[in-house]
C-alpha cells in the first residue's frame, strides 16, 4: 500500500475514533443531564405538592386528596400518587386508588421514608410502562403523614433521548465525512513530494539521472529532495567515470598483444580479448570452459592448481604447435588467464642448443685427443718453465671438457623428449656414495664432514641424477670453505624429503642469490677459473630438482656460510 493510502486510512481511523468517543460521551452526559433534569423537576413537583396536602394528610380522605391530585397532575402534566406510612394510596392521577395495591414495597416509597428521598426507574404494573419515579415524605412537623410521589413515563424521555442520539451520530457522520476530505487534502499534499521522490528513484534505477526533483514548501521535504538530487548528480558521475573507466580498460584488453580471458570461480569463459578469439579459431564461447575451448587438459590443471593454492600459478604449456607461458591471476570470484606466445623463444632456444651440441660433440673429440698428447708431453718435459707450461695447457684442456661436458648435460636435461628413469632410490646409500668421492679433497682442505641420518629414508627418483645432484652441491660447498665443515641432512616431513647441503664457507652475497641458478652465472669469477667451475652446476641442479617436481632455495650469509635447501616428493 502506498504511502498516501497508510496515512489517509491512519488519518480516518483516528478521527473517526475520536469523533465515536466524543460521540458516545456527549451522548451519555447529555441522557444523564437530561435524567437529572427530570428528576430535579419531579423533586421540585413533589416539594409544591407536599405543601399543598400538607393539611389535607392530617385527616385524609381519598377522595379529596384523590381529586386534588388528579387536578394538580393536568397543570403539572405528570403523574402524581400519595401514599400513608402504611403503603396505602389514598390519590393517584392515573388510576383509582382504590383498586391499586399496597405501595409499601416500592422502592421509591421505602427511600423516601427512611432516607427523605427515593428515586426508581422501573416497570410500572399500573400502567404497563417504565417510569421514572420520584419520592418524597410529607410531614407535620417531624412527624410523617405519608409520601408524595410523582413519575413521568419514560416513553416520552426516550423519545427525546432517540432524537439527541440522532442528532449526535449525525454530527458524527458529518465530522467524519469532513474530516476525512480535510484528512485527504492534507495527506495528499504531505504526501506529494514522497510521491514525486519515489517515481525520482524509480527512473534513477532505470538509468535515467536527468529527472529533476521539484522542491517542497515542507521545509525537511525540501532539504530531503535537494539531498536526494546532489545523491543522483554524485552517482551519475560516478557511473560516467566508470563507464570511462570500464571502456578505457576493455580498449586496453582489446589491443593487448597477448591472449586474456576472463573466468568466473568455475572456468567458465566472462570475457576475452580478440587474440584469445585468434587462438582459439572459433566465437560463441561465453559460458564454456576456457580448456574446452583451446583444447588443452593443461589449463585445467593450471585451474585447479591456482583454486588449490589461492596464488598466481605460471605454467609453460604447448597448445597445437606454438608453446604459451600461461600466468594466472586470481580475483574475487574470477580468474585472469593471460596466454604469452612463447614460441619463438623456443625455436631460439631449441637452435641454440643444437648448435652448442653440435659444437659440443665436434670439440669433444680433439679436445680429447689434446688432453692425451698433453699428458704424455707432461711425462716427456724435463725443463721446469716448459712443464709449467704444459701444466697449465691440461688444466684449461680439463676445464674447457668440463664446460662442455655440463653443456651436454644441461641439453639433455632441457631437451623436452627427455625421460628420467624413476626407481627406488636409497637416499642415505647414495649420499654416503657420494661423499666418498669428496673424501681425499675434504682431508686436504682440514675439514669435517657430516652426515648422520636418522632414519632411512626411500624416495622415487632416477639415480644417475640424484647423484649428480649431490656431486654438484658438495663439490661447490668444499670449493667455498676454507675452514670448518660441509655436510648433508635429510628428513622425511609428510610426503616430501628435505635434503640440505650446507657448509661454513664463504657464503653467498645477498644480491647475487637470485641469479646463482642462472647459466654460467658465476658470484666469484676469479675463484671460478682458480677451481676450474663452469658456471652450469647449480643450473644443472635446479633442472634436476624441477625434473623430480620438487623445489630448491637458497639460505646464505656472507663469512657464515651457505645451506642448499631440496624439498623432492617421496
Amino acid at each position: 500500500m502506498s504511502i498516501f493510502g497508510r496515512l489517509t486510512i491512519t488519518f480516518i481511523l483516528l478521527i473517526t475514533i475520536f469523533a465515536l468517543l466524543i460521540s458516545i460521551l456527549s451522548y451519555y452526559s447529555l441522557r444523564s443531564h437530561y435524567l437529572n433534569t427530570i428528576t430535579s423537576n419531579l423533586e421540585n413537583d413533589a416539594i409544591l405538592l407536599r405543601n399543598l396536602l400538607e393539611t389535607s394528610m392530617e385527616n385524609p380522605e381519598i377522595e379529596e386528596i384523590d381529586s386534588t391530585v388528579d387536578n394538580l397532575a393536568r397543570s403539572l402534566n405528570v403523574r402524581i400518587t400519595v401514599v400513608d406510612i402504611s403503603g396505602k394510596v389514598l390519590g393517584d392521577s392515573m388510576r383509582d386508588p382504590r383498586d391499586m395495591e399496597n405501595h409499601i414495597n416500592r422502592v421509591e416509597i421505602k427511600d423516601a421514608l427512611i432516607k427523605g428521598f427515593g428515586k426508581s426507574i422501573r416497570y410500572s404494573t399500573t400502567i404497563d410502562e417504565n417510569m421514572l419515579y420520584v419520592a418524597i415524605p410529607i410531614k407535620k412537623g417531624e412527624k410523617i403523614l405519608g409520601v408524595v410521589r410523582t413519575s413521568i413515563s419514560l416513553k416520552d424521555v426516550r423519545a427525546l433521548i432517540n432524537e439527541i442520539r440522532k442528532k449526535i451520530l449525525l454530527s458524527f457522520l458529518i465530522t467524519v465525512f469532513v474530516s476525512s476530505i480535510v484528512s485527504i487534502f492534507l495527506t495528499k499534499i504531505l504526501t506529494k513530494p514522497i510521491v514525486e521522490l519515489k517515481k525520482a528513484s524509480m527512473e534513477i534505477a532505470k538509468g535515467n539521472f536527468e529527472v529533476r526533483i521539484p522542491r517542497s514548501n515542507i521545509s525537511e521535504i525540501s532539504e530531503l529532495a535537494k539531498n536526494f538530487q546532489t545523491m543522483a548528480t554524485n552517482i551519475q558521475e560516478l557511473i560516467e567515470g566508470i563507464k570511462r573507466e570500464g571502456e578505457e580498460l576493455r580498449a586496453i584488453v582489446e589491443n593487448i598483444k597477448e591472449a586474456l580471458v576472463v573466468t568466473d570461480e568455475k572456468g567458465r569463459i566472462a570475457l576475452a580479448n580478440s587474440a584469445f578469439k585468434y587462438l582459439s579459431r572459433s566465437e560463441g564461447f561465453t559460458g564454456r570452459f576456457f580448456w574446452e575451448v583451446l583444447r588443452s587438459i593443461d589449463l585445467k590443471d593450471i585451474f585447479e592448481e591456482a583454486i588449490k593454492s589461492g596464488r598466481q600459478e605460471t605454467k609453460e604449456i604447448k597448445i597445437g604447435n606454438n608453446f604459451f607461458l600461461v600466468s594466472c591471476a586470481l580475483l574475487p570470484e574470477k580468474f585472469i588467464f593471460v596466454f604469452t606466445d612463447i614460441t619463438p623463444l623456443k625455436e631460439i632456444e631449441r637452435t641454440k642448443r643444437e648448435i652448442i651440441s653440435n659444437i659440443s660433440h665436434e670439440l669433444k673429440t680433439p679436445l680429447t685427443a689434446i688432453k692425451g698428447f698433453v699428458e704424455t708431453l707432461e711425462e716427456s718435459v724435463k725443463d721446469p718453465e716448459s712443464l709449467s707450461f704444459v701444466k697449465i695447457i691440461k688444466r684449461q684442456t680439463e676445464r674447457i671438457i668440463n664446460i662442455l661436458k655440463d653443456v651436454l648435460t644441461l641439453s639433455k636435461l632441457e631437451d623436452r623428449g627427455f625421460q628420467l628413469k624413476i626407481e627406488k632410490v636409497n637416499l642415505n646409500e647414495i649420499i654416503e656414495k657420494t661423499l666418498k668421492l669428496f673424501e681425499k679433497r675434504i682431508e686436504e682442505k682440514g675439514l669435517e664432514m657430516e652426515f648422520s641420518p636418522q632414519e632411512t629414508i626411500i624416495i622415487n627418483a632416477d639415480p644417475d641424477l640424484i647423484e649428480q645432484l649431490l656431486i654438484n652441491l658438495i663439490d661447490n660447498a668444499i670449493n667455498y670453505t676454507e675452514k670448518g665443515k660441509v655436510g648433508v641432512s635429510i628428513r622425511r616431513i609428510n610426503s616430501m624429503v628435505r635434503i640440505e647441503v650446507f657448509d661454513t664457507g664463504i657464503g653467498i652475497p645477498e644480491e647475487h642469490i637470485p641469479r646463482i641458478f642462472e647459466r654460467f652465472y658465476v658470484v666469484d669469477k676469479s675463484r671460478s677459473k682458480e677451481k676450474g667451475g663452469t658456471g652450469l652446476g647449480l643450473s644443472i641442479v635446479k633442472h634436476i630438482v624441477l625434473l623430480h617436481n620438487g623445489d630448491i632455495k637458497v639460505e646464505s650469509k656472507v663469512g657464515e656460510g651457505s645451506r642448499f635447501i631440496i624439498t623432492l616428493p617421496l
